[in-house]
Protein backbone atom coordinates (compact mmCIF):
# COMPACT_ATOMS: atom_id res chain seq x y z
CA UNK A 1 0.00 0.00 0.00
CA UNK A 2 1.54 3.37 -1.19
CA UNK A 3 1.26 6.31 1.33
CA UNK A 4 2.00 10.03 1.24
CA UNK A 5 3.97 10.46 4.14
CA UNK A 6 3.22 14.12 5.89
CA UNK A 7 5.67 15.26 8.86
CA UNK A 8 5.07 14.23 12.09
CA UNK A 9 5.28 16.36 15.54
CA UNK A 10 6.67 15.42 18.47
CA UNK A 11 5.73 16.32 22.13
CA UNK A 12 7.63 19.72 21.49
CA UNK A 13 5.41 20.70 18.30
CA UNK A 14 8.41 20.67 15.73
CA UNK A 15 8.21 18.85 12.82
CA UNK A 16 10.99 16.28 12.73
CA UNK A 17 13.24 17.47 9.65
CA UNK A 18 11.16 19.65 8.40
CA UNK A 19 12.43 22.27 6.35
CA UNK A 20 11.64 26.42 6.21
CA UNK A 21 8.30 27.82 5.12
CA UNK A 22 10.25 29.31 2.62
CA UNK A 23 12.60 26.71 1.72
CA UNK A 24 8.98 24.55 1.22
CA UNK A 25 7.73 27.08 -1.25
CA UNK A 26 10.73 27.18 -3.06
CA UNK A 27 11.64 23.31 -3.24
CA UNK A 28 7.88 23.18 -4.52
CA UNK A 29 8.35 25.82 -7.59
CA UNK A 30 11.85 24.19 -8.67
CA UNK A 31 12.70 20.67 -7.78
CA UNK A 32 9.89 19.42 -9.62
CA UNK A 33 9.82 20.07 -13.47
CA UNK A 34 8.58 18.55 -16.63
CA UNK A 35 11.73 18.86 -18.58
CA UNK A 36 14.25 17.57 -16.98
CA UNK A 37 12.87 15.36 -13.67
CA UNK A 38 12.89 11.51 -13.90
CA UNK A 39 9.38 10.11 -13.98
CA UNK A 40 7.56 10.90 -11.00
CA UNK A 41 6.88 8.21 -8.01
CA UNK A 42 5.41 8.19 -4.64
CA UNK A 43 8.43 8.33 -2.97
CA UNK A 44 9.48 11.19 -4.83
CA UNK A 45 6.87 12.98 -3.69
CA UNK A 46 7.19 12.24 -0.04
CA UNK A 47 7.83 16.08 1.13
CA UNK A 48 9.71 15.59 4.13
CA UNK A 49 12.04 13.31 2.98
CA UNK A 50 13.61 15.65 -0.07
CA UNK A 51 15.27 18.38 1.61
CA UNK A 52 16.78 18.34 5.39
CA UNK A 53 15.63 20.18 8.16
CA UNK A 54 16.71 24.14 7.99
CA UNK A 55 15.32 26.31 10.57
CA UNK A 56 15.98 30.14 10.25
CA UNK A 57 15.74 32.25 13.53
CA UNK A 58 12.47 33.65 14.37
CA UNK A 59 10.29 31.49 11.30
CA UNK A 60 7.64 30.15 12.35
CA UNK A 61 6.96 26.43 11.79
CA UNK A 62 4.14 25.17 8.63
CA UNK A 63 1.50 24.25 9.58
CA UNK A 64 -0.30 20.87 8.56
CA UNK A 65 -2.22 23.26 5.80
CA UNK A 66 0.75 24.84 4.57
CA UNK A 67 2.56 21.11 3.79
CA UNK A 68 -0.85 20.46 2.44
CA UNK A 69 -0.94 23.45 -0.04
CA UNK A 70 2.85 22.81 -0.84
CA UNK A 71 1.78 19.29 -1.60
CA UNK A 72 -0.75 20.84 -3.73
CA UNK A 73 1.42 23.15 -5.54
CA UNK A 74 4.39 20.48 -6.34
CA UNK A 75 1.66 18.67 -8.36
CA UNK A 76 0.43 21.45 -10.20
CA UNK A 77 3.70 22.73 -10.90
CA UNK A 78 4.86 19.12 -12.21
CA UNK A 79 1.64 18.79 -14.48
CA UNK A 80 1.61 22.80 -15.70
CA UNK A 81 4.85 22.83 -16.74
CA UNK A 82 4.01 19.29 -19.10
CA UNK A 83 0.64 21.08 -20.20
CA UNK A 84 2.71 24.15 -21.34
CA UNK A 85 5.70 21.99 -23.80
CA UNK A 86 5.06 22.38 -27.03
CA UNK A 87 5.24 19.19 -28.09
CA UNK A 88 3.22 17.12 -25.52
CA UNK A 89 4.88 14.05 -23.78
CA UNK A 90 2.21 11.50 -23.84
CA UNK A 91 4.15 8.41 -22.91
CA UNK A 92 5.65 10.42 -19.60
CA UNK A 93 2.38 11.44 -19.42
CA UNK A 94 0.40 8.09 -19.59
CA UNK A 95 3.96 6.28 -17.81
CA UNK A 96 2.58 8.93 -14.47
CA UNK A 97 -0.91 8.51 -14.85
CA UNK A 98 -1.38 5.98 -12.27
CA UNK A 99 0.79 7.78 -9.81
CA UNK A 100 -0.78 10.79 -9.78
CA UNK A 101 -4.07 9.62 -9.32
CA UNK A 102 -2.63 7.96 -6.80
CA UNK A 103 -1.21 11.02 -5.30
CA UNK A 104 -4.67 12.81 -5.73
CA UNK A 105 -6.66 10.28 -3.56
CA UNK A 106 -3.77 10.74 -0.98
CA UNK A 107 -4.31 14.34 -1.33
CA UNK A 108 -8.19 14.34 -1.15
CA UNK A 109 -7.85 12.64 1.69
CA UNK A 110 -5.22 14.41 3.43
CA UNK A 111 -8.13 17.44 2.93
CA UNK A 112 -10.89 15.51 4.59
CA UNK A 113 -9.23 14.96 7.57
CA UNK A 114 -7.62 18.35 7.53
CA UNK A 115 -10.91 20.40 6.84
CA UNK A 116 -9.15 22.91 5.47
CA UNK A 117 -9.80 26.54 4.18
CA UNK A 118 -11.56 27.05 1.08
CA UNK A 119 -8.67 28.20 -0.97
CA UNK A 120 -7.10 24.83 -0.09
CA UNK A 121 -10.04 23.10 -1.10
CA UNK A 122 -10.32 24.95 -4.18
CA UNK A 123 -6.79 24.32 -5.41
CA UNK A 124 -7.56 20.59 -4.76
CA UNK A 125 -10.63 20.58 -7.01
CA UNK A 126 -8.57 22.57 -9.68
CA UNK A 127 -5.82 20.19 -9.49
CA UNK A 128 -8.34 17.42 -9.96
CA UNK A 129 -10.13 18.99 -13.11
CA UNK A 130 -6.76 19.79 -15.11
CA UNK A 131 -5.59 15.82 -14.49
CA UNK A 132 -8.62 14.97 -15.97
CA UNK A 133 -8.84 17.18 -19.01
CA UNK A 134 -4.83 16.35 -19.74
CA UNK A 135 -6.02 12.93 -19.24
CA UNK A 136 -9.13 13.60 -21.76
CA UNK A 137 -6.52 15.09 -24.25
CA UNK A 138 -3.67 12.27 -23.84
CA UNK A 139 -6.35 9.78 -25.03
CA UNK A 140 -7.32 11.61 -28.09
CA UNK A 141 -3.46 12.02 -29.32
CA UNK A 142 -3.20 8.84 -28.94
CA UNK A 143 -6.24 8.15 -30.80
CA UNK A 144 -5.04 10.54 -33.28
CA UNK A 145 -1.25 8.95 -33.66
CA UNK A 146 -2.81 6.01 -35.19
CA UNK A 147 -4.94 7.41 -37.52
CA UNK A 148 -3.89 7.27 -41.51
CA UNK A 149 -5.56 10.02 -42.74
CA UNK A 150 -4.85 13.13 -44.50
CA UNK A 151 -4.44 16.09 -41.88
CA UNK A 152 -4.11 13.70 -38.76
CA UNK A 153 -0.84 15.30 -38.01
CA UNK A 154 -2.61 18.88 -38.14
CA UNK A 155 -5.10 18.08 -35.59
CA UNK A 156 -2.48 16.15 -33.74
CA UNK A 157 -1.27 20.00 -33.23
CA UNK A 158 -4.49 21.16 -32.43
CA UNK A 159 -5.16 18.90 -29.64
CA UNK A 160 -2.04 19.81 -28.55
CA UNK A 161 -2.70 23.59 -28.51
CA UNK A 162 -6.02 22.45 -26.85
CA UNK A 163 -3.32 21.07 -23.57
CA UNK A 164 -1.11 24.32 -23.74
CA UNK A 165 -3.88 26.52 -22.66
CA UNK A 166 -4.42 24.71 -19.97
CA UNK A 167 -0.93 26.21 -18.58
CA UNK A 168 -2.20 29.43 -18.31
CA UNK A 169 -3.85 28.93 -15.35
CA UNK A 170 -2.23 29.38 -11.82
CA UNK A 171 -2.73 26.71 -9.25
CA UNK A 172 -6.02 28.37 -7.97
CA UNK A 173 -7.50 28.26 -11.58
CA UNK A 174 -7.04 31.71 -12.24
CA UNK A 175 -5.95 33.05 -15.28
CA UNK A 176 -2.34 33.42 -14.26
CA UNK A 177 -2.21 37.13 -16.51
CA UNK A 178 0.55 38.60 -14.45
CA UNK A 179 3.16 35.87 -15.32
CA UNK A 180 6.11 37.27 -17.86
CA UNK A 181 5.24 36.77 -21.06
CA UNK A 182 1.56 35.45 -21.12
CA UNK A 183 0.13 38.09 -23.84
CA UNK A 184 3.13 37.31 -26.14
CA UNK A 185 2.61 33.33 -25.09
CA UNK A 186 -1.17 33.72 -26.22
CA UNK A 187 -0.61 35.39 -29.08
CA UNK A 188 2.08 33.33 -30.47
CA UNK A 189 -0.53 30.03 -29.76
CA UNK A 190 -2.99 31.59 -31.88
CA UNK A 191 -0.82 32.55 -34.39
CA UNK A 192 0.20 29.01 -35.04
CA UNK A 193 -3.50 27.61 -34.57
CA UNK A 194 -5.07 29.48 -37.49
CA UNK A 195 -1.58 29.10 -39.28
CA UNK A 196 -2.67 24.81 -39.01
CA UNK A 197 -6.06 25.47 -39.47
CA UNK A 198 -5.34 27.68 -43.20
CA UNK A 199 -3.10 24.42 -43.92
CA UNK A 200 -5.85 21.81 -42.83
CA UNK A 201 -8.82 23.57 -44.68
CA UNK A 202 -7.05 23.41 -48.24
CA UNK A 203 -5.47 19.97 -47.76
CA UNK A 204 -7.32 17.78 -50.31
CA UNK A 205 -9.35 14.41 -50.30
CA UNK A 206 -9.49 15.08 -46.30
CA UNK A 207 -12.16 11.96 -44.97
CA UNK A 208 -15.31 13.15 -43.62
CA UNK A 209 -15.09 11.89 -40.50
CA UNK A 210 -11.60 13.03 -39.94
CA UNK A 211 -12.30 17.13 -41.37
CA UNK A 212 -15.77 17.09 -38.49
CA UNK A 213 -13.03 15.82 -35.83
CA UNK A 214 -10.85 18.43 -37.05
CA UNK A 215 -13.79 21.35 -36.77
CA UNK A 216 -14.78 20.04 -33.62
CA UNK A 217 -10.82 20.11 -31.60
CA UNK A 218 -10.24 23.84 -33.77
CA UNK A 219 -13.41 25.30 -32.31
CA UNK A 220 -12.65 24.21 -28.52
CA UNK A 221 -8.78 25.10 -29.15
CA UNK A 222 -9.59 28.68 -30.67
CA UNK A 223 -12.53 29.32 -28.02
CA UNK A 224 -9.79 28.56 -25.12
CA UNK A 225 -7.12 30.87 -26.78
CA UNK A 226 -10.51 33.38 -27.14
CA UNK A 227 -10.75 33.18 -23.32
CA UNK A 228 -7.36 33.92 -22.71
CA UNK A 229 -7.16 37.24 -24.91
CA UNK A 230 -10.30 37.87 -23.66
CA UNK A 231 -8.63 38.40 -20.34
CA UNK A 232 -5.75 40.47 -22.04
CA UNK A 233 -6.14 44.93 -21.20
CA UNK A 234 -7.31 46.13 -24.75
CA UNK A 235 -5.03 48.62 -26.63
Amino acid sequence: MCSLTFMTRPANGRPVDSPTKSGLRNMARNSTTAANSPILTISSYNISSLIPGIYLPGEPMISEDEELDVSLERLFVHLSAQAAKPIFDVERFEAERDTVSQILDMLSQRTQELTPSIALASKLQFLKSLFQEMTKYTDQLRHCSHLNVRGARLLYKVIEVQIQALAFHDSRGNLAKQDVGYAEKVKRLTERLYDWGEKFYKLPDVPKDARALFNLSFGKAESALIFLRGSLPRG
